[in-house]
Protein backbone atom coordinates (compact mmCIF):
# COMPACT_ATOMS: atom_id res chain seq x y z
CA UNK A 1 0.00 0.00 0.00
CA UNK A 2 1.19 3.39 -0.89
CA UNK A 3 2.26 5.67 1.91
CA UNK A 4 1.70 9.29 -0.21
CA UNK A 5 -0.97 10.53 -3.07
CA UNK A 6 2.93 10.43 -5.50
CA UNK A 7 3.14 6.26 -4.69
CA UNK A 8 -0.19 6.04 -5.35
CA UNK A 9 -0.39 8.03 -8.51
CA UNK A 10 3.05 5.73 -9.21
CA UNK A 11 1.47 2.50 -8.34
CA UNK A 12 -1.85 3.77 -11.03
CA UNK A 13 -0.22 4.72 -13.80
CA UNK A 14 2.35 1.27 -13.54
CA UNK A 15 -0.64 -0.54 -13.59
CA UNK A 16 -2.73 0.69 -16.71
CA UNK A 17 0.92 0.77 -18.75
CA UNK A 18 0.94 -3.19 -17.74
CA UNK A 19 -2.81 -3.23 -18.86
CA UNK A 20 -2.14 -1.15 -21.90
CA UNK A 21 0.83 -3.74 -22.81
CA UNK A 22 -1.07 -6.76 -22.05
CA UNK A 23 -4.41 -6.18 -23.21
CA UNK A 24 -5.87 -7.82 -19.95
CA UNK A 25 -8.05 -6.30 -17.21
CA UNK A 26 -6.28 -7.16 -14.46
CA UNK A 27 -7.39 -4.24 -11.78
CA UNK A 28 -10.73 -4.19 -9.86
CA UNK A 29 -10.41 -1.92 -7.13
CA UNK A 30 -8.09 0.37 -5.00
CA UNK A 31 -7.74 1.25 -1.77
CA UNK A 32 -6.90 5.40 -1.55
CA UNK A 33 -4.87 6.57 1.63
CA UNK A 34 -8.09 8.01 3.22
CA UNK A 35 -9.08 4.12 3.46
CA UNK A 36 -11.55 4.14 0.86
CA UNK A 37 -11.84 1.40 -1.40
CA UNK A 38 -12.78 2.28 -5.06
CA UNK A 39 -14.03 -0.07 -7.49
CA UNK A 40 -13.40 0.06 -11.04
CA UNK A 41 -15.21 -0.96 -14.58
CA UNK A 42 -13.70 0.40 -17.19
CA UNK A 43 -9.96 2.24 -18.39
CA UNK A 44 -12.28 5.79 -18.56
CA UNK A 45 -12.84 5.29 -14.85
CA UNK A 46 -9.52 4.01 -13.57
CA UNK A 47 -8.24 7.28 -15.74
CA UNK A 48 -10.47 9.25 -14.17
CA UNK A 49 -9.22 7.97 -10.59
CA UNK A 50 -5.60 8.21 -11.52
CA UNK A 51 -6.14 12.46 -12.67
CA UNK A 52 -7.85 13.20 -8.94
CA UNK A 53 -5.08 11.38 -7.56
CA UNK A 54 -1.94 12.70 -9.89
CA UNK A 55 -3.63 16.25 -8.63
CA UNK A 56 -3.48 15.48 -5.15
CA UNK A 57 -0.12 14.12 -5.67
CA UNK A 58 0.57 17.75 -7.05
CA UNK A 59 -1.14 19.68 -4.09
CA UNK A 60 0.77 17.42 -1.91
CA UNK A 61 4.65 18.54 -3.86
CA UNK A 62 3.23 21.97 -3.31
CA UNK A 63 2.74 21.84 0.12
CA UNK A 64 6.03 20.47 1.16
CA UNK A 65 7.84 23.26 -0.80
CA UNK A 66 5.82 26.10 0.79
CA UNK A 67 7.76 27.68 2.93
CA UNK A 68 6.47 27.04 6.82
CA UNK A 69 6.82 30.60 7.59
CA UNK A 70 5.52 34.11 5.95
CA UNK A 71 7.65 37.13 6.76
CA UNK A 72 5.65 40.03 8.78
CA UNK A 73 5.25 43.33 7.54
CA UNK A 74 5.54 45.72 10.94
CA UNK A 75 5.22 49.52 10.32
CA UNK A 76 4.97 52.52 12.51
CA UNK A 77 1.69 53.59 13.35
CA UNK A 78 0.62 56.91 12.81
CA UNK A 79 -1.23 57.32 16.00
CA UNK A 80 0.66 58.61 18.60
CA UNK A 81 -0.24 59.54 22.24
Amino acid sequence: MAATWNDLADEIKLKIQEMTETGEWNIQSVTSLDGISHTFYSMAELMAFYDKVNSYAQGEEDEATKPKWRPIAMRRSGFRR
